[in-house]
């Protein structure tokens, strides 16, 4: 498993001090003869059986950081990690293309940018049911965004096209990649996304979301020609609301400060949204959808 480990840092273009830091965790684990088991039992679990706990694999991984004081987020990454081996079987098995398998497992890649911002460790601090469909195979990346297939249970009618509560639609998510959200890269996801899951969703084929991005406010907030507004002006907005404490604010800052008067704004996004704030205003969201259309 080390030999995977070196290749799939190095074929997934990790940084260096990045890979040597988890290689020297993993090694930390192996050391202790009764997490190596372990280890192996919690791949074992994921091996028999991909509609698995995946909390137990994590909490697995967890105890066996805590014997050799690796950190948990940095246990979690690694398990996930090595559990693409196997993963990386499953698609060959299925037929399904070596870049999506790429494009997919990247976002292991940037989960490890987003828990240094705002943990300070190397790792990751998503919950294991956000992996989870990646490695069941039902979650699955296309160049730029993220996308599951599952029932809309929301009405929403547009120029003839319907959808009511047992349509599947596809639902995007917009990972940290470190890179802008261009609407070029975004229109090439959406394409190669509708031509994957053709032959699982009947037409009409929608995209939904529902994400801090698509809060309607945000036209207010940023600039209209800024990308996450030309990512917004694809959806009509559905439904939208406001966060209690503001929950997503570490998304924008990467930070788990909640003291406006702490934060420090380095991008255009985040003097935005500090200037929104202190003005007394809120962080929401919006769940949008749009019916596809080829070209």
């Amino acid at each position: 498993m080390r030999n995977y480990l070196v290749g799939f840092f190095d074929c997934f273009d990790f940084k260096k001090e990045d890979a040597v830091f988890l290689l020297s965790a993993y090694d930390a684990i192996m050391s202790d003869e009764s997490n190596a088991d372990a280890w192996k039992r919690a791949l074992s679990i994921y091996e028999s059986d991909i509609n698995c706990d995946y909390k137990q694999i994590a909490d697995i991984a967890d105890e066996a950081g805590r014997r050799v004081r690796v950190h948990e987020y940095t246990a979690d990454l690694l398990m996930y990690i090595c559990m693409t081996k196997h993963c990386e079987k499953l698609y060959r098995e299925r037929g399904i293309a070596d870049v999506v398998f790429r494009d997919t497992m990247l976002d292991l890649k940037y989960q490890i940018d987003q828990c240094v911002a705002v943990k300070g460790v190397i790792g990751t601090f998503v919950p294991p049911g956000w992996f989870s469909g990646f490695f069941k195979l039902t979650k699955f990346a296309f160049g730029r965004l993220q996308f599951v297939a599952a029932p809309f249970e929301h009405s929403y009618e547009k120029n003839g096209k319907l959808l009511n509560e047992e349509s599947k639609v596809l639902y995007v998510h917009i990972p940290r990649t470190g890179t802008p959200l261009l609407p070029e890269e975004c229109d090439k996801s959406f394409v190669r996304a509708a031509e994957f899951y053709k032959n699982e969703i009947s037409t009409p084929l929608a995209f939904a979301c529902h994400s801090w991005l698509l809060y309607p406010e945000n036209r207010n907030i940023l600039k209209p020609e800024s990308n996450t507004c030309r990512f917004m002006d694809r959806f009509d907005i559905i439904e939208e609301g406001v966060y209690k404490n503001n929950d997503p604010l570490w998304r924008v800052f990467d930070t788990e400060e909640q003291n406006l008067n702490r934060l420090t704004a380095k991008t255009s996004m985040q003097r935005a949204y500090l200037a929104h704030l202190k003005n007394g205003g809120k962080m929401g969201y919006g769940l949008g959808v749009f019916f596809y259309s080829e070209g």
